[in-house]
């Protein structure tokens, strides 16, 4: 890379040719990341509506079971405006993991942060990194540029974690590879990935320096949006990353619309008893949560089609019950009743369909129930 440059010319038309320099050490980029995600080139990830990246925190841990200790450390964790997260993983060209070591890394976070991150997680990293919940709260409220008036101000981004929660549920994330230099065989995987994923967005930031006398430039390109990658995406999540914040997330009337007529009804039965316990709806890019105020979600509500799902289904999800002994009796009461299926180790999963709604609603008033006693 000895003879890659730039050039800048002055106000009087002076040249000035500035080199290409690799970085003294892999700190120094985590560090203009940290401080500067804006150099990470929204605007050439999504020229439409380019992401705002707000630091949520560096070196953010990550557990390999529920409730397990810390086995990895993630270089970055943002968010971007929508409540997209998004996994940064910074290497130099001369670290010999840049090539294929470090896909099979990046893919081990982001499969057990979805996984094993309890909800909340996030803000709670938020909360560690600025130094404390009001902090953390400040530091959004400014990003998101966040009406001042309090309640106002509260209610927005109590919205906005849950769409992040939502976000990190359902895949909707992003995976940065971040180098002073990709090489070939990094391009072509991330290429690979991104035109594979149907909702994980998966592209490499390439961030070069330019140092001359008085002035240092950095130049960031991204690569891994190929036109094939475009096409799938918006063929198997039309509108979830939308210019918009509002845009992306579905609404009752969407979501009753493209149910089976039956489970329509049984949704709508679900949020109106939700509404009448005073519970909290929150809704995602395909469905909707529903949980007690300031606790985690407890169940969630999905069309057919979400995640390849064959039906339109109900998940109870009782990892968040802090007694073992109520969550595991609980989880069993659940599996027993007719047309239940595991969906992993914490979750139970229920078709709705007219064969099925006399038991769906039973999970129903047990969920509910469930929840107030929490």
């Amino acid at each position: 890379m000895s003879n890659d440059a730039i050039f800048l010319v002055s106000d009087s038309g002076q040249l000035q040719r500035v080199e290409h320099q690799l970085y003294a050490s892999e700190d120094i980029l985590q560090q203009l990341v940290a401080q500067h995600p804006e150099v990470l080139a929204g605007d050439q990830i999504d020229p439409a509506a380019p992401p705002r990246w707000l630091l949520i925190r560096r070196e953010a841990t990550i557990p390999d079971s529920a409730g397990g200790t810390d086995r990895w450390w993630l270089d970055h964790l943002l968010l971007d405006q929508f409540g997209i997260p998004t996994l940064v993983e910074v290497k130099r060209s001369s670290d010999t993991r840049i090539r294929r070591e470090v896909v099979g890394q990046m893919l081990d976070y982001v499969a057990n942060a979805q996984s094993y991150w309890a909800a909340g997680r996030m803000r709670q990293m938020l909360a560690e990194e600025t130094g404390s919940p009001e902090a953390a709260d400040s530091k959004l409220t400014e990003h998101l540029a966040i009406s001042d008036e309090p309640e106002a101000a509260a209610k927005a981004l109590e919205e906005f974690w849950h769409k992040v929660e939502a976000n990190m549920r359902e895949g909707n994330v992003r995976l940065l590879f971040v180098a002073d230099e990709l090489p070939r065989e990094l391009k072509r995987l991330i290429e690979f990935l991104n035109e594979q994923f149907t909702k994980i967005e998966v592209l490499g930031v390439e961030l070069r320096q330019y140092v001359g006398p008085g002035i240092k430039a950095l130049v960031p390109r991204v690569v891994g949006q190929t036109e094939a990658a475009r096409d799938q995406k918006e063929r198997s999540s039309p509108g979830v990353r939308a210019p918009s914040a509002t845009a992306a997330w579905t609404t009752r009337e969407q979501f009753l619309s493209i149910c089976d007529p039956a489970a329509a009804a049984f949704f709508a039965k679900v949020l109106d008893e939700a509404g009448n316990r005073h519970l909290q709806i929150s809704w995602g890019t395909k469905g909707f949560s529903v949980r007690k105020p300031g606790a985690p979600a407890f169940f969630w509500c999905f069309p057919a089609g979400t995640n390849n799902r064959p039906t339109d289904e109900v998940e109870v999800f009782v990892r968040d019950i802090k007694n073992p002994e109520e969550r595991a009796l609980l989880r069993q009461q659940f599996l027993a009743l007719p047309a239940s299926r595991a969906g992993g180790e914490y979750t139970v999963r229920f078709a709705v369909q007219r064969d099925t709604l006399s038991a769906v609603e039973r999970v129903l008033a047990e969920a509910l129930d469930a929840m107030n006693a929490q």
